[in-house]
């Protein structure tokens, strides 16, 4: 059988129109569609419908009803088990019928037990190290700016102290698989901030030469010990291991299925004694693997809900370890997560300032807001829920993501004109770029129903989306296929 891939880089065009969709079937052959997940059909709850201008919508290219999507972009948003609905659903209901405050007051026995399905999914001490929040990125970026502002306010103390500025210089250290949200951060801060510095932890090579993507952990050893060289304005200059003020690693990034060791990372930190604070990005990993915080040694780690947990989107997790969330300011605040201790006693006063007592959370909850969606919540405690006990748990879901993942390898090595990026990894996310065609017009026929109404739904990531990867291996823009525990052996043949 010729793969649809294979056909779809062969016969894209011809004489400058699509192909049609006649031609490229009766070149595949294709039988009867395999079952699948499908487009959700309208809601129907209170006697009205959902989704009821159905032409409204099919016009922005949601496929007909009569379409199967098969679903390659578990790495982007995985569809939701119908509990996980179901939850989100009935909670909007219910604050349709109370209103939102009182249908938040009936829920909270419920939203309690989030934090401790989270706490239990990350295997963190206690449910005073969670925090609920938006998106994976919301958690990151909260925490990582407090840490580096935590690292700023001693330097210049120190600054004051010593009168040495030029000597007291901070480094952030990251992976080359950092995202690109995480890159623009750090790079911003270094920049508006005198005295800091980004590095990147080179990535370990092959024995072609070639990057594996992965971080060289001998490397990180000498930047721990002092002992790694780095270019300084034309000079050479060994990096302080005491000038190290973050070390940020994604687990497991957008473009890729490797998986940083993190570890090993954290046992080198600890090895070493180095006190800077660790930061880890596990926004594909949680959900699809076991992330245990313990394990890791780091201060921080954050998650998402709309991968790989098959949350909705919306829905995120930050873990903070007590110890160090007593000691950092989130630099953005509200009422919730700063609560003030009194109402101001010398009020009115011909003062320029305004003067109000406030007090942090005494735990990771300082980096929440008061605003944010309880049906979110709700649904993402019900999807860690679904993993932890209807799926079979992480190790399950784990063994069967990777089986998937190496027979989907498999299948796309068979086809000349397909390239894998960093090739045997075992996590669910698998990269290509393929000769002749682009990734983004190869995801674009992918989503076009092909005769027995099958729809593949892949994601593009761009180079610049983990830009020092990119850089280092030198690839193009990437077709991502990312399986999942629900993804089936009859999907993947169909889709190779």
């Amino acid at each position: 059988m010729i793969s649809t891939i294979c056909i779809i880089i062969m016969l894209t065009r011809r004489h400058g129109r699509p192909i049609r969709k006649s031609l490229l079937i009766a070149a595949l052959g294709l039988a009867t569609p395999i079952e699948s997940f499908h487009v959700a059909k309208p809601l129907l709850k209170g006697g009205r419908q959902l989704y009821h201008d159905q032409r409204r919508w099919m016009s922005r290219g949601v496929p007909s009803e009569k379409d199967t999507v098969i679903h390659f972009n578990h790495a982007g948003a995985s569809p939701s088990p119908s509990s996980v609905i179901e939850r989100v659903v009935d909670h909007m209901y219910l604050e349709q019928r109370l209103g939102a405050y009182a249908a938040a007051e009936v829920v909270q026995p419920e939203m309690d037990t989030v934090y401790e399905l989270a706490a239990r999914l990350l295997h963190a001490s206690s449910v005073e190290e969670i925090a609920l929040v938006e998106s994976a990125t919301v958690a990151w970026t909260r925490l990582f700016y407090a840490m580096a502002e935590h690292h700023e306010r001693l330097r210049i103390t120190n600054n004051i102290n010593n009168k040495q500025a030029d000597d007291n210089k901070k480094v952030i250290l990251i992976s080359e698989a950092e995202y690109a949200a995480q890159v623009v951060a750090v790079t911003k801060w270094a920049r508006e901030h005198n005295g800091w510095h980004v590095l990147a932890i080179p990535s370990a090579l092959q024995e072609n030469g070639e990057s594996t993507g992965v971080i060289d952990l001998d490397s990180l050893e000498q930047m721990l010990t002092g002992r790694y060289v780095i270019s300084d304005d034309g000079s050479t200059t060994t990096l302080d291991p005491e000038s190290i003020a973050l070390v940020c690693v994604t687990h497991i990034p957008t473009n890729s299925g490797i998986a940083n060791p993190v570890e090993n990372v954290g046992e080198l930190l600890k090895k070493h004694k180095n006190e800077a604070f660790y930061l880890v990005d596990a926004c594909q990993s949680v959900g699809q693997m076991d992330v245990n915080v313990q394990e890791i040694g780091c201060h921080g780690l954050c998650g998402t809900g709309r991968k790989y947990l098959r949350a909705p989107r919306g829905s995120g997790v930050l873990w903070v370890d007590s110890s160090t969330a007593s000691i950092l300011r989130p630099s953005h605040v509200d009422h919730a997560c700063a609560p003030l201790t009194a109402v101001p006693s010398d009020y009115p006063a011909n003062d320029w300032n305004v003067k109000v007592d406030y007090r942090f959370q005494d735990n990771a909850k300082r980096f929440e807001f008061w605003e944010s969606s309880a049906a979110c919540k709700l649904g993402f405690g019900e999807a860690i829920r679904y993993a932890l006990e209807d799926a079979g748990g992480t190790a399950m879901i784990a063994q069967k993501i990777q089986q998937n993942a190496l027979e989907l390898q498999e299948q796309l090595q068979s086809i000349s004109k397909v390239t894998l990026h960093y090739p045997g990894t075992t996590s669910g996310i698998v990269t290509f770029q393929t000769e002749g065609l682009s990734s983004g017009k190869l995801k674009e026929q992918l989503w076009a129903p092909d005769a027995n109404g099958n729809i593949f739904d892949v994601s593009v990531v761009p180079a610049t989306s983990t830009p020092l990867d990119s850089a280092r291996s030198g690839v193009p823009d990437l077709v991502r296929a990312s399986v999942s525990y629900t993804t089936t052996a009859g999907e993947i043949k169909l889709f190779c």
